[in-house]
């Protein structure tokens, strides 16, 4: 890293929005900030060579998924920048809207160079850009057309040319609105002409406009050394960010034509995009069997890909995960199984089952957010089973015909999956993996168990156990959706094995005792899946019914939030 720049994202940074508006960007839960030290370093060194002077350009593509946090990084990096280089930043997709890429890019460069030049009472003349950028519109025949419509009354030339009976020439002539004859073909000639000009001025104009945009980077450079109170140097930087998000014709529109002050020496561009999508983009607009890309390599010196956080990571940065603490819960007056204290702890669970069904990262906030939106719905004394809403809501992303099944206790059974007579805890087995990840809850004697084995069960410590997801889907999970078959893979326990004669909990109970209770007992796996299946017996879960948690999935899933 180049000794002036010191990036520091472990706190929140305030930023000034313009207008008295402020924004604040959290700290770095995703740890971006060493990827953001080495680009800031290496795009530095690629713009300028400070020894001997000489000045490059370069263009990034910083590809990321959704949900990486690619747009945080750029307005972090971007603002801390500002302070040791020229910095653009400009949102593609806020200026969707406009008609024109190219206008959109360089307005913006020069607006927010000329507002980090600090100048007053300059001659804009002097930077203005030249006349001749009209002639690098999007698409030079629209704005001569509305001239020309505005000129004669109210007609389009080219309309009247598509409409005409003569496939190969236009009308001689037409009325305008006062019912006065224009002649055509002379309006004809006069914009093929004023497309000639265009053409011819392009290379021009493009000329001017790079020269326009070096001027204010030279002031910004120019006017710091002069007052001293900055010392921004080259290379200026460029963020373009959510490009992808675009419509696709404004994305490949605006790909297309930047090109043209891409080579700006001095300036160095980052464009972030979820690389993947922007492909789809580029296929809407020339094909499916389009080479996107090789298409896309031709903008970028290079592509720095932002690693895909973990799950956990994700939900961090993107939910409000205090709701999921203990505190909050207890707060609400309602029973979230397994109990736990931390958030930490539910955020893990959830990723435990969440993880297992292979959903993007969009989808899997989604149902964090909507799990979150559904403990805040629920009513006071009301009790749900964490697992269950989850692997059930996960389900239903990942497969909507073996979700309507399973509620409606229809899986396995030949009337729906014509005559195969599969099990859920089969079915779970053999398309998901389940094993090596562990649930994690609150063991606290202070729960009154009401059983006569209340003595033996407060020998176990209190503390944080570790049961098995595989043992929750196959003996809990499958058991209370009524798709089993017997002893598959170790299935059909929660304590079945023993006395038929007494109530499942004291069953369950008397498993729990057939482990020895020590001070290392949470740490057994054997141990903590008889403790998983003893609580939820006696939050008596089973009991509760299906219909209850399609009801609350069936609300939340009817929740979305935009990006």
């Amino acid at each position: 890293m180049t000794s002036e720049v010191k990036l520091d994202w472990s706190e929140p940074k305030k930023i000034e929005l313009g207008d008295g508006k402020f924004e604040s960007l959290p700290a770095d839960k995703l740890q971006r900030q060493e990827y953001a030290d080495f680009i800031a370093d290496f795009l530095s060194k690629q713009g300028f060579e400070e020894a001997s002077g000489d000045m490059k350009n370069y263009v990034l593509n910083l590809n990321a998924e959704w949900g990486s946090g690619k747009t945080y990084f750029l307005r972090r990096l971007s603002e801390d920048l500002k302070v040791h280089h020229p910095v653009v930043y400009l949102d593609a997709w806020k200026q969707d809207y406009s008609e024109d890429p190219l206008m959109t890019v360089v307005s913006s460069m020069i607006s927010q160079l000329k507002s980090q030049a600090r100048l007053t009472g300059v001659d804009e003349n002097t930077f203005e850009a030249p006349k001749k950028l009209l002639g690098l519109l999007k698409a030079a025949a629209p704005s001569i057309v509305g001239a020309f419509v505005k000129r004669y009354g109210g007609f389009d030339p080219i309309e009247l040319w598509e409409n005409s009976e003569t496939e190969d020439v236009p009308p001689k002539s037409t009325a305008d609105a006062g019912s006065n004859e224009v002649d055509i073909s002379a309006t004809a000639s006069q914009m093929v002409k004023e497309l000639l000009r265009q053409h011819e001025d392009k290379s021009e104009a493009i000329e001017s406009i790079k020269l326009n945009v070096e001027n204010w980077v030279e002031a910004v450079v120019g006017l710091d050394t002069a007052r001293d109170d900055y010392n921004r140097k080259y290379p200026a930087f460029v963020f373009i960010d959510e490009l992808d998000r675009c419509r696709p014709s404004y994305a490949v529109e605006m790909l297309e034509v930047i090109k043209h002050i891409f080579d700006i020496a001095g300036v160095v561009f980052i464009v972030a995009t979820d690389t993947a999508q922007l492909q789809h983009a580029v296929k809407a607009i020339y094909g499916e069997g389009f080479d996107a890309r090789t298409y896309l390599s031709r903008f970028f010196n290079s592509r720095f890909t932002l690693k895909q956080p973990t799950i956990d990571s994700l939900i961090y940065a993107h939910c409000d995960c205090e709701k999921l603490s203990g505190q909050y819960i207890k707060q609400n007056r309602i029973v979230v199984w397994p109990e736990c204290e931390s958030y930490e702890h539910n955020i893990s669970n959830i990723n435990s089952v969440i993880s297992c069904f292979g959903l993007p990262a969009r989808t899997i906030i989604q149902i964090t957010d909507r799990i979150i939106a559904i403990l805040g719905h629920m009513k006071s004394g009301s009790k749900v089973d964490l697992l269950m809403l989850t692997a059930l809501m996960s389900l239903r992303e990942k497969n909507e015909d073996v979700y309507e099944a399973v509620i409606s206790y229809k899986f396995g059974r030949s009337e729906w999956s014509d005559g195969n007579r599969v099990k859920l805890n089969r079915y779970l087995t053999q398309n998901y993996d389940f094993k090596n990840r562990n649930i994690m809850f609150n063991v606290d004697s202070n729960v009154p168990y009401d059983s006569p084995l209340d003595q033996s069960l407060t020998q176990y410590p209190d503390a944080v156990y570790k049961a098995n997801l595989s043992h929750y889907m196959k003996d809990i999970f499958s058991i209370y959706l009524k798709s089993v078959e017997p002893d598959y893979n170790g299935s059909g326990g929660m304590g079945r094995h023993l006395s038929t004669n007494i109530p499942l909990k004291e069953k369950l109970a008397q498993k729990v005792c057939t482990y020895p209770a020590n001070r290392n007992s949470h740490e057994d796996e054997d141990t903590s899946n008889a403790w998983l299946d003893f609580y939820h017996s006696l939050y008596k879960l089973e009991d509760v019914d299906i219909t209850y948690y399609q009801n609350l999935i069936e609300l939340a899933s009817a929740l979305e939030w935009d990006d």
